[in-house]
């Protein structure tokens, strides 16, 4: 909690634990990212944490995690079908506005112009 307060980019993190169909204890680490340039310009978990905090991060990482695996997923609103109190909680993702088509190339050329080839 004290790294993520001192990183210069604020990040949400959500953990949660499986129940079920899961062997042994499997906990699920989510981070929401507006691109993954936030990725790139994030401080260094070693700077946050300082020398001997990162230290003992290594250590128990070591002993207490098996495996690790890293899914980058992309949260698509006009495909989703939210329960409206989620709707609520950020009408402009859930409900974007429709983007106007632009005009192609094609379309802006005058009628009659030859085309070259």
């Amino acid at each position: 909690k004290a790294a993520n307060e001192k990183a210069a980019t604020k990040v949400t993190v959500l953990v949660s634990q499986a129940v079920a169909g899961q062997t042994g204890t499997v906990y699920y680490v989510t981070t929401f990212r507006k691109s993954l340039g936030e990725i790139d310009t994030a401080t260094p978990l070693a700077k946050l944490l300082g020398e001997e905090g990162y230290a003992t991060f290594l250590k128990a990482s070591s002993e207490a995690v098996l495996t690790t695996e890293s899914t980058l997923s992309r949260l698509r609103p006009d495909w989703s079908n939210p329960a409206e109190p989620i709707v609520a909680a950020a009408p402009d993702f859930w409900r974007p506005k429709p983007v106007a088509a632009s005009r192609t190339a094609k379309e802006e050329a005058p009628k009659g112009a030859a085309k070259k080839q």
